[in-house]
């Protein structure tokens, strides 16, 4: 798998920064930050798999309603994608790889995450979504694709991940027209 990452706010001022890779110190340095929060997430897991189906959606909750009293949601991240890793598994009967949590917590930092066919962009973008709803719950998170089938086929086999998360789905699609 290869990720390459890159600041969105660099995107709109200059298209040649999509070829950047992890060549330079401050993106290794991303990385191995994201590797320590994967590594924390995958400790919390032996805690989190034994819960019982309420007292996961009530840890889901209840993460909502720490976050939302914090400035920063750093110390948050791996306990959040640990719970949206056993969520995922339960609902979707899928198990995020640690490259996917890795990917999650790229978008969530405003990165680019590029991934080839296969490699669980659908699966990783939920989780990503519910990292951002996590740190800005006064605000909506958007997920958008340029192709249509895939953004409605998508929407719908991510909702039941997403309600789980405590998320919504939503899909507009150019057919739509003007409301």
């Amino acid at each position: 798998m290869k990720i390459r990452y890159v600041k969105t706010a660099k995107v709109d001022h200059n298209m040649n920064y999509l070829y950047l890779m992890f060549r330079r110190p401050w993106q290794k340095a991303t990385l191995s930050r994201y590797r320590r929060i994967v590594k924390k997430a995958n400790q919390l897991e032996n805690a989190i798999t034994p819960l019982s189906e309420h007292d996961l959606e009530q840890s889901v909750r209840d993460l909502h309603a720490l976050a939302q009293t914090m400035a920063d949601i750093e110390s948050l991240l791996p306990k959040a994608l640990a719970l949206g890793r056993e969520v995922s598994h339960r609902v979707m009967g899928m198990r995020h790889y640690d490259v996917q949590l890795i990917g999650s917590l790229a978008l969530y930092d405003g990165y680019i995450a590029e991934m080839d066919t296969g490699e669980g962009k659908t699966l990783m973008a939920p989780i990503a979504a519910f990292l951002h709803r996590l740190g800005h719950s006064d605000r909506c998170t958007h997920i958008v694709t340029a192709n249509e089938y895939l953004a409605a086929r998508d929407a719908k086999w991510m909702n039941p991940l997403c309600d789980a998360l405590g998320m919504s789905v939503g899909l507009i699609v150019p057919q739509q027209g003007q409301l």
